[in-house]
């Protein structure tokens, strides 16, 4: 799997050879640079010519990084306990029923590979990029709520 640039995005041959070892090393790729200078649209261009689904985040500087993996939605499950879940089809005595996965997660969880970006991460604070970069390297996230591990089917 090979990236050569597209009508609508050229790389010139330094670039090229970068994203390409990072796809084949399936390593993440940190680009740095101005505000539209393209990097963005690269994730775009490269997700659009090799057919692979695109998982983005707009992040912002009040993300943790948990929730780029996953969200566990206490208030829900606390609200159909009180209330009956019943014509939600969600079952209050199974935790999965309300979990739901950001970005990472459904990347990981992908059958098929995918295309991750996560947009202006630079605006999240120290730690959290600290903690995303264990994850991306390390291609699984814990659920703290069940203590589930989550490894990637194929590293995105």
């Amino acid at each position: 799997m090979r990236f050569e640039g597209s009508e609508r995005y050229y790389l010139n041959p330094e670039l090229r050879e970068i994203v390409n070892i990072s796809i084949a090393m399936e390593k993440p790729l940190l680009l740095m640079g101005e505000a539209g200078t393209g990097k963005t649209q690269l994730a775009f261009e490269i997700s659009r010519t090799l057919h692979l689904t695109m998982e983005e985040a707009r992040c912002k500087s009040t993300f943790k990084g948990e929730e780029l993996c996953y969200v566990y939605d206490t208030v829900l499950r606390l609200n159909d306990s009180r209330f009956g879940g019943g014509e939600s089809g969600r079952n209050v005595n199974d935790i999965w029923d309300y979990l739901r996965f950001g970005p990472i997660g459904r990347a990981f969880l992908a059958d098929d590979r995918r295309v991750l970006l996560l947009d202006e991460i630079d605006k999240t604070d120290a730690d959290t990029q600290d903690n995303l970069l264990d994850v991306l390297e390390d291609g699984s996230f814990i659920i703290r709520e069940i203590n589930h591990k989550v490894a990637a089917k194929q590293r995105p």
